[in-house]
């Protein structure tokens, strides 16, 4: 099977409408408004570094404010992502897999590319997309998380929607569904609380609001952290978390940020990839071993299938694992089931780790990758490994807000809403219309809309 890790960085919250509207809150874009000035990417105001939320309020709703795209002009949309306002489609979020990729747009819609076997891209759809389409039927769209032959969306509903690969409960059905290409699954209903969704090989999990996190699918390695390894098909609460503000998932394990400032994980840990000093699996969350202080409380946790990486505080990245490639990032080839510090350096915001290699957002503009490269997954324009961090060739007036890792590529999102990828790209995953693999960053098309 192919492994399947995940990552999410990004943040989203509600959006507050003011009352200086009008009477109805809202009002229809006319020929003679311009839509908002700036593109940029969102203003937020606290909250976890997960996919989940934290609230943002409308810079000043007098204006322009709508609730669908029909009250915008074409080819604006309505943007409830962003600022709440019509103005250009551009993406908000993007979330990563072994062959496909996804990325929610401003207006609350979905576009996916890339491998298609298993009905990964969308119920119904036939064939791998080269570059982004519009998933039909899914409006509203929070946030999306990607896995190993399944897809899962968060609504602003609160409603969680899955399909793809099902034969393991993948989707969170409440009975087991055996198709490559399995119905719409909803493990959570709209008033859920949940706020944060991740997607792993055959399982899924969610974090909700009151810290705890419930998991569903495949078990074989105590992937869902109950303590079993019994396979679900509806989300069981994995033990050992109750104030999570953040969650990731590699292969077989996943990690939790939790609130005062520690990691935990659970699941498989042949490779030391758990960073509980040993080589044995976690049946139920655990700490992370040589995380302490002020200084290194951990802000995000990013495992993959060999290795796990957590951002402190001090803006410094440990990571733990195999090593391989030296994927750890500290310039050796040395494999470790404890944390060691990677030589990024100290003005990391965001961590991203891929299969024997790992990304960071640096100084908040550029992005440095190191450990295996064959398939150009980190970004200088080379096909080889390198054992301390190189700078990925941006272009220069890009400023990157977050990144996604998975197999073998990696995706960035700009503060302007657009979005670079590169690496592996047999089945189109990088989205730009070609089956090539690319050592340096391609650009996405922008949403385009329907």
């Amino acid at each position: 099977m192919p492994p399947t890790i995940h990552v999410a960085l990004f943040l989203f919250g509600p959006i507050l409408l003011s009352a200086a509207c009008g009477a109805s809150g809202l009002r229809k874009q006319t020929a003679g408004d311009a839509g908002p000035t700036s593109t940029g990417g969102v203003s937020l105001t606290g909250g976890s570094t997960g996919s989940g939320g934290t609230t943002r309020a409308l810079p000043d709703a007098a204006t322009n404010a709508c609730a669908t795209n029909s009250d915008c002009l074409s080819p604006m949309v309505c943007n409830i992502n962003t600022d709440g306002d019509c103005g250009p489609a551009v993406y908000t979020q993007v979330d990563v897999a072994d062959t496909h990729t996804c990325a929610v747009v401003s207006d609350g819609t979905l576009r996916c590319w890339g491998g298609n076997g298993l009905g990964q891209l969308g119920p119904a759809t036939t064939g791998n997309h080269l570059v982004p389409f519009q998933i039909p039927d899914q409006q509203g769209v929070r946030s999306v998380a990607t896995g190993w032959g399944n897809t899962c969306v968060l609504l602003w509903s609160g409603q969680v929607n899955c399909w793809g690969y099902n034969v393991n409960g993948s989707l969170g059905c409440f009975a087991p569904v055996a198709s490559n290409n399995g119905p719409l699954c909803t493990p959570f209903t709209a008033g859920s609380t949940v706020e944060e969704i991740i997607a792993g090989a055959e399982r899924g999990c969610a974090r909700l609001a009151n810290g705890t996190v419930q998991c569903w699918g495949r078990n074989d390695h105590y992937d869902l952290g109950d303590g079993t390894k019994t396979t679900s098909f509806s989300p069981v609460v994995a033990l050992g978390i109750a104030d999570a503000t953040a969650i990731a998932t590699g292969l077989w394990q996943a990690c939790a940020v939790i609130a005062d400032g520690t990691a935990k994980c659970w699941g498989a840990n042949e490779r030391g990839q758990l960073g509980n000093g040993t080589l044995a699996a976690n049946p139920v969350a655990t700490l992370v071993y040589g995380i302490d202080g002020i200084a290194s409380r951990v802000v995000s946790v990013s495992p993959t299938e060999d290795h796990s990486c957590v951002l402190l505080a001090d803006a410094s990245v440990r990571c733990f694992g195999e090593n391989l490639y030296g994927g750890l990032g500290d310039g050796k080839t040395v494999t470790t089931a404890v944390a060691v510090t990677s030589q990024f350096p100290k003005t990391a915001i965001a961590v991203a780790s891929g299969a024997k290699s790992t990304c960071a957002i640096i100084g908040g503009a550029s992005v440095q990758c190191v450990g295996y490269g064959a398939l150009g997954q980190l970004g200088n324009g080379t096909f080889a490994q390198s054992l301390t961090p190189v700078t990925v060739v941006l272009p220069e007036a890009v400023s990157v807000k977050s990144l996604a890792a998975r197999y073998n590529h990696v995706c960035a999102l700009s503060d302007e809403g657009r979005l670079w990828c590169w690496g592996a790209n047999s089945a189109g995953q990088l989205g730009n219309g070609t089956t090539s693999n690319s050592g340096v960053p391609v650009e996405v098309p922008a949403p385009t809309v329907n």
